[in-house]
């Protein structure tokens, strides 16, 4: 009877001991489920944060911007007051990018992003929309009042920055559009396009900023339009080259061409340089340009060569392109896949381009002249440049802009700064190519002042491919001893 009784109660601490185990497991279950709850709780919070604002700056993102003003309108709109939105576009801010790295273009941005914070209300929305544009959304506030606001965000600008440990220091500018609540647009995305127009204007005009005018959506919408159909040519070629020759004055040698880029609209026909290439500077589409051009003129040049005629090409470049950090491996790339050698290309740059930074222009052309490519110096004598700098550049040939050789039959000043830039370009060991000649006055007026190579209307207009390879071909059988 005790061995039973001793058994059994052994069994029934066997049990207590796993009815305790079971519940230390229960317990263990409920605590790790309690974990796992906050755990998803704060994943759900940092998702949610993170869809909502900016990762870099940690500022709200558009998202919420477009949250919050909506609200701020509802409100707006049953206690009839005024409410701003501001867009705004920092100045110049590839060229940092470009010059000192991304790095250091996220570190401004995070600065600008905190300076402009410190200026505003805790009831105002500052968001960043992507790259450098910002946004502000101001509830409860006037005309005069929104002006307030934006003299003390540039203000914010004026000291200048110091990033990466103060080696550098930047000073920033930028350029705003304003527009108002309910005057301008009665909903967010309406008057967030307005504020983008009229930041436009300001950043064309070269102004701090503009408050948008009814007028101006006109433009600005077929402006925009413009470029999306422009972004459009690039990425598809609807681009075309044209091919401008350029002829020896003396000596044998077979005629160069100038690449000149040319837009045919499929609904508005031809678009002229002059007004797209301005465009695409402001808009950075000049860089993809630029490198389809180069690739096209290299691929045609490439077929000339085949057929054993051994022109060279010049092409332009961009100020934007030289602070490009890709610049050198792209042109070495595309002479690599065409197999030409580095004289079938000249690269032109402006004067004004070089002038511009000076420095970095000269350590381009230093790495440029590494390649043996040879660069040209595009509208020479309209940059008003130092001479002093003339002599540190690396670059093969002057190019006497048009404006002094078409003038030359009618004033005497045009002829002596052409023979001074050619007396000039010649003491340095420089070629000259005089563009701009319109007649049999201008072509003999420039052999006779000693100009290497003449390029102008009295020679050839600017021609599409086919009928500029029939022009070689029929320049070649005519001059055979070449």
């Amino acid at each position: 009877m005790n061995q039973e009784v001793q058994k059994l109660r052994k069994q029934l601490r066997t049990l207590e001991n796993k009815y305790q185990q079971l519940n230390q497991e229960v317990d263990g279950l409920h605590d790790s489920l309690r974990q796992r709850t906050l755990e998803l709780e704060r994943q759900k919070n940092v998702m949610k944060h993170q869809a909502l604002h900016d990762v870099l700056t940690g500022l709200p993102n558009r998202t919420l911007l477009e949250e919050r003003a909506q609200q701020s309108f509802q409100i707006a709109g049953r206690e009839n007051f005024p409410c701003c939105f501001l867009m705004v576009d920092l100045n110049r801010f590839k060229e940092v990018n470009d010059t000192l790295g991304y790095h250091t273009g996220d570190v401004l941005l995070q600065e600008v992003a905190q300076r402009f914070r410190l200026q505003l209300r805790s009831s105002d929305t500052l968001a960043r929309l992507g790259g450098d544009e910002f946004a502000v959304a101001l509830p409860d506030t006037n005309a005069t009042q929104a002006e307030e606001v934006i003299q003390k965000l540039m203000q914010s600008l004026t000291l200048p920055l110091k990033i990466l440990d103060n080696k550098h220091t930047i000073q920033m500018s930028a350029s705003m559009g304003v527009a108002m609540f309910p005057e301008h647009a009665q909903d967010v995305e309406g008057l967030m396009q307005c504020a983008e127009v009229a930041m436009y204007v300001a950043k064309k005009e070269q102004r701090s900023a503009v408050f948008y005018q009814p007028d101006m959506k006109t433009h600005s919408e077929a402006r925009l339009s413009l470029v999306g159909d422009l972004k459009y040519a690039i990425e598809n070629n609807g681009l075309e080259l044209y091919y401008q020759p350029q002829l020896l004055t003396e000596g044998d040698g077979l005629p160069s061409f100038e690449a000149l880029v040319r837009w045919h609209h499929p609904t508005r026909g031809m678009i002229f340089p002059d007004m797209f290439i301005p465009m695409a500077e402001e808009t950075g589409l000049i860089n993809p340009m630029t490198w389809w051009v180069l690739e096209e003129a290299a691929a045609q040049c490439a077929v000339w060569r085949a057929e054993g005629m051994e022109v060279c090409v010049s092409v332009n470049l961009s100020a934007r392109n030289l602070k490009e950090e890709s610049l050198l491996e792209r042109v070495r790339g595309c002479f690599q896949r065409y197999h030409l050698p580095p004289e079938a290309i000249v690269l032109e740059i402006t004067e004004s381009m070089l002038m511009d930074d000076p420095k970095q222009a000269s350590e381009v052309l230093h790495s440029i002249d590494a390649m043996r490519v040879e660069v040209s110096i595009d509208d020479f004598g309209t940059g008003y440049s130092s001479l002093s700098y003339l002599k540190y550049l690396k670059v093969n040939e002057l190019k006497i802009d048009r404006s002094f050789v078409m003038g030359m039959q009618k004033n005497e000043n045009d002829i002596v700064i052409v023979r001074a830039i050619i007396s000039l370009a010649h003491n340095l060991g420089l070629r000259v190519v005089a563009e701009g000649a319109e007649d049999q006055g201008d072509w003999d007026t420039l052999v006779a002042l000693g100009c290497d190579r003449v390029q102008g209307y009295f020679i050839s207009r600017p021609m599409q491919v086919k009928a500029a390879t029939v022009w070689l071909k029929k320049w070649i059988s005519e001059h055979e001893n070449i």
